[in-house]
C-alpha cells in the first residue's frame, strides 16, 4: 500500500532541504563578504550610506519579488472583487476544498497528477522554497552554542538592518523633507544654484516637487526685483502649461493674474489666456467656489454679464467677493432692486467680519462704501471711506470720495434747524483734507453766515475747530479770518498761527495774521505783525493786498518812508481803497508832504 500523500510531501521537502543545505555554507560566505563591504561603505560618508542603503533595498526587493508579486496580486484581486465577508467565506471554502482534495487524492491515488501540477507551478513556489530552504539550511548547519559567537556580528549588522527598515518606511520622505527645507533656505538666501541642486536631488528621489516649485515661484513673484519676479512667473508658466493640465495652484495663480489685470497684454489676449487656464482647471476636476468666481469674472469681462450673474447667484450668500461682483453686475444691468438686495448682503457680510474681529483690507472697505452708497446709507459710507483711508492713506480715490461726501453732508448739516457744530467742524476739516477746493469751503461758511443765527454758529464753529487736531490749514485760515472780521482777535490769532504752522508757504495766512496782530495794537505784537507781513510779501511780492497790509503795519510803527512805498504800490491794485488812502494821508503828513496828505485824505472820505 502506498504511503499517505502528506507523508510523501514532507519527505519530498526534507530531501529538498538536505540538497540545499549542501550548498548553504558556500552561499553564506559571499553574503558575509557583501555585508562587510556594505558596512565599510557606511563608515565613509553619507553618499556611501545612500549607496549601501540603496543596494540593500534593491537586494531585498530582488529576493522577495515573487512573494510580493503573488501577494499583491492575490490581495489586490481580492480587495477589488470581493468585500471582506465574502473573502472570509472564500477562505473557509478553499480550506475545506483543500482538505477534500487531499482525502480524494489519498483515496484515488492521484500522485502523478499532483506531481505534474506541482511541476507546472514551479515559477510560483520555487523562488519561495529556495529562500526558505536557504535559511533553513543555514540555521540547520550551525550549532546553536557556536552561533552565540555571531552575536557581535549581529549587533554590528543591526544598524544596517535599521537603515534598511528606515529606508523602506521613512527614508524617502525624511530625505525629501530635508531637501525641501534646503530648497527653502537657498531661496531665502537667494542662492539659486544651490536651490537648483536640491531640486534635482528631489527629482532623483522621484518625489513630487511641484508644491515646492510652486512655493519657490510664488516667493520670487513677490520680490521687489523685476528680474526675480519675471523668473517666478516663468516658473509658474512651466508648472501650469496652456496645452495640458499642470499644477492646479499655478493655474489658479496665473488665472488670477490675468483677471486682475496685472499683465500688460491686450484685453482680448489676456481673457483668452484666462479661458485656457479655466479649461485646464476644469479638466483637473477643480470646480470650487474660487474657481467659479474667477469664471464669473471672466464672463463679465467677456461681455456676458447675464451668464456671470447666473453663476454668481449661488455663491453670493457666503462669499463677499461674489456678492460684490453680483452687486456691480446687477447695477450695470439696471436691476435696481436686485442691486440693493446685493448691497444689503455685502454690507451684512462685511459687518459680520468686522464683528468677528477680522482684519479687513482696503478693498473690503471700498466694497462696503459702494454698498452703502447704493443703499443711501451716507453715515455707513462715510465710516467706510474713513476706514479705507486708514488702511490705505495714499489712495486718492477714497480721499476724493470722502471729500465729495463731506461737502454733501455739510449742506445737510447747515440746512438743519439746529446745527450740530462739532459735526460741522469735522466735516469742514474732512472736506478740506480730502482736497475740496477753497471756494467750496468759503461757500459753506457763507451759507452758515446767511443763517439767522449765523454769528452764533460761526463763533461756536471757531471754538469747535480749536478743539480739533490736524485741521487743514485752509479751514483754519478761513475760520481765523472769519473770527477777525467779527472782532474775535484772540480766536483769530490762535487759528491763524496754527494755519501758518501747518502751511508755512501760504501767504494769505501770514498776511491775515499780520493784520490781526496789528489790529490788537501792542508794540510787541506790532513788531511780530511786521515780520508776518514781510513773510507774506516775500511769498507773493506782487500782491497789492499784501503790500497794503505791510504798509498799514509800518504806519503804526511810524516807519513812514517804507510805509509810503508799500501803500503807493498797493494803490496800483486797490485804487479805491479808502483805508489805504487814509494811511497814505497820515504818512505824508508825518514827512511834511501836506499837499499829498490833503489829497489822500480827501479820497479817504
Amino acid at each position: 500500500m502506498p504511503a499517505p500523500l502528506s507523508y510523501r510531501i514532507r519527505e519530498f521537502f526534507g530531501r529538498l532541504g538536505e540538497r540545499i543545505a549542501g550548498v548553504g555554507h558556500a552561499l553564506t560566505s559571499p553574503f558575509e563578504r557583501l555585508f562587510h563591504w556594505l558596512g565599510h561603505g557606511l563608515i565613509h560618508g553619507s553618499e556611501g550610506f545612500e549607496r549601501a542603503e540603496g543596494g540593500l533595498f534593491a537586494l531585498g526587493r530582488i529576493i522577495t519579488w515573487p512573494v510580493r508579486i503573488v501577494g499583491r496580486l492575490v490581495a489586490g484581486m481580492g480587495r477589488l472583487l470581493a468585500p471582506e465577508w465574502l473573502r472570509d467565506a472564500w477562505h473557509r471554502l478553499v480550506q475545506g476544498l483543500l482538505r477534500g482534495v487531499g482525502k480524494t487524492v489519498d483515496v484515488l491515488n492521484l500522485d502523478g497528477l499532483i506531481r505534474w501540477v506541482v511541476w507546472l507551478s514551479q515559477p510560483l513556489w520555487r523562488p519561495v522554497a529556495a529562500v526558505v530552504g536557504f535559511f533553513y539550511a543555514w540555521f540547520a548547519t550551525r550549532p546553536y552554542r557556536q552561533m552565540l559567537w555571531g552575536l557581535p556580528a549581529l549587533i554590528l549588522l543591526l544598524p544596517v538592518l535599521a537603515a534598511v527598515g528606515w529606508r523602506l518606511f521613512r527614508g524617502p520622505e525624511s530625505i525629501a523633507k530635508a531637501y525641501q527645507a534646503a530648497v527653502k533656505e537657498a531661496l531665502e538666501a537667494e542662492d539659486f544654484e544651490a536651490m537648483a541642486l536640491w531640486e534635482r536631488k528631489l527629482d532623483q528621489l522621484e518625489v513630487d516637487t511641484q508644491r515646492s516649485e510652486y512655493l519657490t515661484a510664488l516667493k520670487l513673484t513677490e520680490d521687489e526685483d523685476e528680474t526675480k519676479r519675471r523668473s517666478g512667473r516663468e516658473r509658474m508658466e512651466r508648472l501650469a502649461p496652456l496645452d495640458e493640465p499642470g499644477y492646479p495652484a499655478a493655474h489658479f495663480w496665473l488665472l488670477q493674474s490675468y483677471l486682475s489685470r496685472q499683465s500688460d497684454l491686450p484685453k482680448e489676449q489676456r481673457l483668452n489666456l484666462a479661458e485656457k487656464h479655466l479649461s485646464q482647471l476644469a479638466s483637473l476636476g477643480i470646480r470650487g467656489p474660487q474657481v467659479q468666481l474667477a469664471r464669473a469674472i471672466w464672463l463679465a469681462e467677456s461681455e456676458r454679464p447675464e451668464e456671470a450673474v447666473e453663476l454668481l447667484e449661488p455663491l453670493a450668500t457666503s462669499s463677499p467677493d461674489a456678492a460684490v461682483q453680483l452687486m456691480l453686475l446687477d447695477a450695470q444691468l439696471g436691476r435696481r432692486d436686485a442691486a440693493r438686495r446685493d448691497a444689503t448682503r455685502v454690507r451684512d457680510l462685511v459687518g459680520d467680519a468686522q464683528r468677528r474681529g477680522a482684519n479687513l483690507s482696503a478693498q473690503d472697505y471700498q466694497t462696503l462704501a459702494a454698498a452703502c452708497q447704493l443703499l443711501g446709507d451716507m453715515a455707513g459710507m462715510e465710516q467706510a471711506l474713513r476706514d479705507w483711508l486708514v488702511a490705505d492713506p495714499d489712495r486718492q480715490v477714497a480721499r476724493n470720495a470722502l471729500g465729495e461726501l463731506s461737502l454733501m453732508q455739510l449742506q445737510r448739516v447747515i440746512a438743519q434747524r439746529r446745527v450740530d457744530v462739532p459735526r460741522l467742524a469735522q466735516l469742514l476739516a474732512d472736506a478740506a483734507r480730502c482736497g475740496a477746493p477753497p471756494q467750496a469751503i468759503d461757500a459753506a461758511l457763507a451759507a452758515v453766515t446767511r443763517r439767522s443765527d449765523g454769528a452764533q454758529v460761526r463763533a461756536a464753529l471757531v471754538d469747535a475747530a480749536l478743539k480739533l487736531e490736524n485741521v487743514p490749514a485752509n479751514v483754519q485760515l478761513a475760520l481765523g479770518t472769519s473770527a477777525a472780521t467779527v472782532g474775535d482777535f484772540q480766536a483769530a490769532e490762535q487759528l491763524l498761527r496754527r494755519a501758518t504752522a501747518a502751511a508755512p508757504d501760504e501767504g494769505s495766512a501770514w498776511n491775515n495774521l499780520a493784520w490781526v496782530l496789528a489790529a490788537e495794537g501792542d508794540d510787541a505784537q506790532l513788531a511780530e505783525a511786521r515780520d508776518a507781513a514781510v513773510r507774506a510779501v516775500e511769498l507773493s511780492p506782487e500782491s497789492a493786498s499784501f503790500r497794503e497790509t505791510r504798509g498799514q503795519v509800518l504806519v503804526k510803527l511810524e516807519q513812514w518812508e517804507a510805509a509810503i512805498a508799500d501803500l503807493e504800490y498797493a494803490l496800483n491794485g486797490l485804487p479805491d481803497s479808502k483805508p489805504t488812502h487814509a494811511a497814505l494821508a497820515k504818512a505824508y503828513a508825518a514827512v511834511g508832504e501836506t499837499d499829498l496828505a490833503a489829497a489822500h485824505a480827501a479820497l479817504a472820505e
